[in-house]
């Protein structure tokens, strides 16, 4: 059947004699090194095209001109057909209102080189000016326009319908002109062209071609230089340029034009060298090769350690490539590794990269606890003090060692990595069927500590570590006009209320050490500036350096010079235009600092409301997608579950709905809309991956909006004993962990140890046993899928009895009106 257009009855029509001959399609040549693929576009010309760049008679241009007395070809209408019908026919009525005979003519296979393949037909029908027309299967079956109308081509030249889709195909641009030199090294050769003395207008890019091979397409219409790092010194080259129109049809090549390189250099440094993978054990690294290789092969990679050479390694050959005098473009995600094994734990060491053109000899081996630990191998050093090979003496001020490249074939030394031999901290995503639980590390009295908070916690250190917390949520970092840290001003300066940036990253240091993630409180939906513009306002903010420019012109008490705010506005700080790209990439700066510098891996969003999700999913794939919360202070699940969807899952959200309805149902002892119906309420219930369940928070515990305080200590616990064991990631409030006495906190512990050891995750299975008055019980399991009696934790809250079903279950925690058990 016909793989396009509707298929249906045959048109009603008047019948008549054949008004025109199918002309049997013709061979075709191929006049560029590429076939003329036609590729489907938006702005690809329709049947309304301007009559100057519509084929007019396309054998005039694609047909050799030896054969042009045997073909005799008239203007006239030739289709190219995509079907998947065995023998397809054309039934049509020309410009004299005549119809075919049914089924019409036949198609034949098409021939061309730039369409072919089994389903690609051909027709030409001389002469014609006009058609209306249905293709069909030579029986019962119709190809038919979407509408269930016919099709028609207002006028002659060369079609294609495809998909119910006809559009005119035009001819190929003419080709490049003046193609030249612009400059010549060892290493890589520039080129210039002009534009195609005819059909430029339709140019959609430009090919260039090294020794009959496709190197490089134009990005753009207008491009017309090239410049090729892939080439070898001393060599010769033959270079042609063809212009591509926007349909994909190729043109012929320019006159080629011969370059001969100049004399070899050194490489450049390696690019992006990174730390792929850390422990106490090994150190691994990847880089890609050096953006100018210099005019030869790149053969090899010294490793240098401290200034010290550990290794030396080869490079990834494509198969094919050995031998050849062509350098092939890496590929972007082409990596070339090495492992440094010979590292002593809690060492810090720095690492750079050189590129060769000849492999040197392996350098001696390095005992571990000599140059390991700072020191050269003794065949580096020399008797009479003055540097060895690769060594860099440190200056007066005990700047660290650097690589000092000493080859001839030798490039420079990449910019260095520092690394702590210490084991990886493994980033949290969101959706890991993992035990993950968040611990909120302040409160809204935190600031105001004058130990200073961030001692605070790492005093407490031991005990966080034994409550199997896996994320701990810390307070804004940066400098802040307010105490506690939601009203930033300079985003780069670290010193708050609740701390220096050396105890900051002292904090973040135990954490990643002790495999806690530490959360970031981004908060840039507004911002404060520092001093006054020329309006008299302030509007000029430092760390980074923005100015009025950077404030959404509907701010309600300072309008600023941006755009209207994507979100809602507030009042207590000036609102930051998120549309503007200079906001855009400070703001993924700066993550990409906290995060990679800095020491923090997860993020929690502050007020999400205040600008629009496509910004905040920009900004979390720029530092690499780790699991972040938003607060989007809603009681409907469908408002939260609508944001969820604008940012298109990658974001989960604190579930206030299920915190409503827990409270509710703990202080009345009634769990009926904890789970109407056997099923979870809340964000819990409709995308748990997505659900941060929680408590209390640092704004709910002072704001009387929410009704006061959660509850007593019995209360708390009994909540806590909820979402410790239920699906989604829990969240422990730091007031209630630390200030509630040693049994809530014992409690809690507890509870949290629980849920590490039965691996009690996001996604883990809930059979809800009851759900009312008195009572609610529940049975959770790791895997998805759980019955009654099923799992291995079930729970009960309330004043009712009740126990589980089946056997081996054991009382692992338990308290005034709930109990846990596990088995």
């Amino acid at each position: 059947m016909a793989t396009s257009g509707v298929i249906g009855q045959q048109p009603e029509q008047r019948r008549g004699s054949v008004a025109h001959g199918a002309y049997k399609e013709p061979p075709r040549r191929t006049e560029s090194k590429a076939s003329l693929v036609r590729q489907s576009s938006a702005s690809l010309l329709r049947t309304s095209s301007k009559p100057s760049i519509i084929r007019k008679n396309s054998a005039s241009l694609l047909f050799p001109k030896e054969d042009e007395e045997d073909l005799v070809i008239g203007p006239g209408i030739e289709l190219v057909y995509f079907s998947g019908w065995k023998q397809p026919y054309l039934h049509y009525k020309d410009h004299n209102g005549k119809w075919t005979e049914v089924p019409g003519l036949p198609f034949e296979k098409s021939t061309r080189n730039d369409f072919n393949g089994p389903e690609v037909w051909y027709l030409c029908i001389r002469d014609a000016k006009e058609i209306e027309f249905v293709p069909n299967s030579g029986s019962n079956q119709w190809d038919k326009a979407p509408g269930n109308r016919n099709y028609s081509i207002p006028h002659p030249g060369l079609f294609k319908l495809q998909a119910g889709r006809i559009e005119q195909i035009m001819d190929p641009p003419g080709c490049p002109a003046l193609l030249a030199e612009k400059e010549v090294g060892g290493s890589f050769v520039k080129l210039v062209w002009a534009p195609p003395l005819f059909g430029a207008e339709v140019v959609g890019c430009y090919r260039v071609y090294r020794d009959g091979e496709m190197v490089y397409q134009t990005a753009e219409e207008d491009e017309i230089e090239y410049t090729d790092r892939h080439v070898l010194g001393m060599h010769t080259y033959t270079y042609t340029v063809t212009a591509v129109n926007i349909q994909g049809a190729e043109s012929r090549a320019g006159d080629p034009l011969k370059v001969k390189t100049g004399q070899p250099g050194k490489p450049s440094a390696p690019q992006d060298l990174k730390v792929d993978q850390h422990s106490s054990k090994f150190v691994k690294l990847s880089w890609r090769s050096p953006a100018d290789h210099g005019g030869k092969r790149i053969a090899a990679y010294r490793i240098w350690r401290d200034g010290v050479v550990v290794g030396v390694c080869g490079v990834t050959v494509t198969v094919g490539q050995e031998g050849s005098k062509k350098i092939e473009p890496p590929s972007p995600d082409q990596r070339e590794m090495f492992q440094d094994d010979k590292v002593v734990k809690d060492k810090t060491y720095s690492y750079q990269i050189t590129a060769l053109h000849e492999r040197p000899a392996d350098p001696p081996s390095l005992a571990v606890g000599d140059a390991a630990l700072g020191g050269e191998p003794e065949s580096t050093r020399r008797k009479d003090g003055v540097a060895g090979s690769g060594e860099q003496i440190e200056n007066g001020e005990g700047s660290p060692k650097r690589a000092k490249p000493d080859l001839p074939t030798e490039g420079i030394a990449c910019e260095p990595v520092v690394v702590k031999a210490v084991d990886m901290l493994q980033v949290v995503r969101l959706g890991e069927k993992k035990p993950h639980i968040v611990f909120q590390g302040f409160n809204w009295n935190s600031p105001h500590n004058r130990d200073g908070w961030y001692k605070v916690i790492i005093d407490k250190m031991d005990l966080i570590t034994k409550s199997a917390f896996t994320m701990v949520w810390l307070p804004p970092p940066a400098q802040s006009v307010d105490a506690n840290g939601y009203l930033p001003q300079g985003w780069y300066n670290l010193n708050s209320k609740y701390g220096s940036a050396d105890e900051l990253k002292t904090l973040l240091g135990m954490f990643r050490e002790n495999g806690i993630s530490p959360m970031c409180d981004v908060v840039v939906n507004h911002r404060c500036a520092v001093r006054k513009g020329s309006s008299g306002n302030f509007t000029e903010f430092e760390q980074p350096d923005w100015g009025s420019w950077a404030i959404c012109s509907n701010d309600p008490k300072m309008p600023g010079k941006g755009a209207p705010s994507t979100g809602e506005t507030i009042e207590y700080a000036p609102d930051i235009d998120h549309t503007n790209p200079q906001v855009q990439r400070d703001v993924k700066q700066w993550l990409n600092w906290l995060t990679k510098e800095v020491g923090f891996a997860t993020l929690r969003l502050d007020f999400v409301l205040g600008y629009a999700p496509k910004f905040q999913i920009d900004y979390i794939k720029s530092v690499g997608n780790p699991f972040t919360v938003a607060e989007y202070w809603h009681g409907d699940q469908r408002v939260l579950q609508n944001y969820i969807h604008a940012t298109q899952g990658m974001v989960a959200v604190f579930d206030f709905p299920m915190y409503y309805f827990l409270r509710t149902a703990i202080q009345e002892n009634n769990f009926s809309d904890i789970a109407p119906g056997g099923r979870l309420n809340g964000i819990m219930g409709l995308d748990p991956v997505r659900s941060v369940t929680f408590i209390e928070n640092h704004d709910t515990c002072h704001l009387d909006v929410v009704g006061g305080p959660f509850g007593n200590n019995e209360q708390v616990t009994r909540a806590y004993a909820f979402i410790l064991t239920h699906p989604g990631t829990p969240s422990v409030f730091w007031s209630d962990w630390s200030d509630r006495g040693s049994h809530v906190q014992g409690k809690i512990i507890e509870l949290c140890n629980i849920r590490k050891d039965k691996g009690i995750h996001c996604r883990s299975g809930v059979h809800v046993a009851a759900s009312h008055g008195g009572l609610y019980a529940a049975y959770v399991s790791p895997d998805y899928h759980c019955g009654h009696g099923g799992g291995n934790v079930a729970i009960k809250i309330g004043t009712n009895h009740w126990g589980p079903d089946g056997g081996n279950w054991k009382v692992a925690c338990s308290g005034h009106e709930f109990c846990v058990w596990t088995r």
